[in-house]
């Protein structure tokens, strides 16, 4: 342990406050994505001996998207933070709940007479919005802090008023042919509407703090959580695939994450999600909101799985874990350590667009949620359809 370690509650609050008010959008920025050839788990020699089963052919994993398509989803980011105190360990919680829906607003379709080839062939342009968001938090030798966009208790706390800004509120991005993130429309109007209740002496800190983990950073962490995992080449069950990525914002980091073909069938597919995180060195400082105190990376990992829907190619639902080791460094020029834990799921409800329900049948869980976002306003000032 370095440094001091009787942090002062104060201290604690504004490091615990730095890294639980990401929203599970704004948590890292994809400089570079680079993807490793298939690995697959048979031998090949293996596969010419005579008696040899024959192989299971390859199937692709791809999203099977049409314009007018809309999917609800709901995505929950728990933050367990922990770093000395004086008695042992301080420990702060967060738990973000959003129900969101992504509706695909167009496809480009392949101009087969240009020449060259269209380079846009396959983009999809998707529209997110938020219809409801929860969100918790636990502070040592605070009060507990409860917010629900749907009965809202005035005023917002403070730790809330970002939030606040989410429901009925939404962007659109572009999507390339492979899911990489090619632009983002309307995402500083996206910015305002979230700051519009903030109250104005913390609207540059609130806005510096979301600047600084959000934009094309946030939406390809989306990606990642959600269709950015598909394999570019056909697979079939044992094989993996790698993909990595440079994170600069809000703490530099190295992220490799390992992508195992666990089983494949017409209607689903299981992967396993193995991860890795290191250090990383940049040119200049990181972006960090909080001129105060500075944060590094000492290491860290990932494990989950993921389910998907195969008529669609998203998450039926996926859980993954990350654990961070990380080294906080204060102005005054002490240190100490801090260990973070995120656990982050995805459910999708393919229910949506389909037949209800006969009258009688019990609503559940899911069909609660599908009627929440049917019944959901559009976001306003909806952002334009035109590239």
């Amino acid at each position: 342990m370095h440094g001091r370690k009787d942090i002062p509650a104060g201290r604690l609050v504004i490091v615990c406050l730095l890294f639980l008010s990401g929203c599970g959008w704004w948590n890292g920025q994809a400089d570079d994505v680079e993807e490793d050839p298939i690995l697959t788990a048979e031998d090949p020699a293996a596969s010419d001996a005579i008696g040899a089963p024959p192989e299971t052919p390859k199937q692709k994993l791809e999203l099977n998207l049409k314009p007018g398509d809309r999917f609800p989803l709901m995505k929950t980011v728990e933050h367990t933070l922990r770093q000395p105190a004086p008695e042992g360990w301080a420990i702060c919680r967060s738990n973000l709940e959003m129900l969101l829906s992504v509706t695909v607003n167009e496809i480009h379709e392949p101009d087969r007479g240009k020449q060259p080839a269209d380079l846009r062939a396959g983009q999809k342009k998707l529209l997110v919005q938020y219809h409801r968001v929860r969100f918790s938090q636990e502070l040592p030798g605070r009060k507990k802090v409860d917010y629900d966009s749907e009965a809202p208790v005035l005023p917002i706390p403070l730790v809330a008023q970002g939030y606040h800004g989410l429901k009925d509120n939404g962007f659109e991005f572009w999507l390339s042919a492979n899911n990489q993130i090619l632009e983002i429309v309307g995402f500083d109007q996206f910015l305002d509407r979230c700051l519009r209740d903030v109250t104005p002496a913390r609207k540059q800190q609130v806005r510096a703090a979301m600047a600084a983990t959000s934009g094309g950073d946030g939406i390809t962490n989306f990606v990642e959580d959600s269709i950015g995992l598909l394999p570019t080449t056909a697979v079939r069950e044992g094989d993996g695939w790698t993909r990595e990525r440079q994170v600069l914002q809000p703490v530099p980091m190295f992220i490799s994450t390992h992508y195992t073909l666990r089983r494949i069938t017409d209607e689903i597919a299981e992967i396993d999600i193995l991860g890795s995180i290191s250090p990383s060195a940049t040119f200049g400082q990181p972006n960090q909101p909080n001129t105060e105190l500075s944060v590094t990376i000492r290491g860290g990992n990932s494990l989950g799985n993921c389910l998907l829907d195969r008529r669609t190619g998203l998450p039926m639902q996926s859980r993954v874990e990350q654990s961070l080791e990380m080294s906080v460094h204060l102005a005054n020029g002490s240190e100490f350590d801090q260990q973070k834990t995120t656990v982050t799921t995805i459910k999708y409800f393919p229910e949506q667009g389909e037949p209800k329900s006969s009258p009688g049948a019990p609503a559940g869980p899911q069909g609660n949620v599908v009627q929440a976002v049917a019944e959901s306003p559009a976001a306003p000032d909806k952002p334009a359809t035109n590239r």
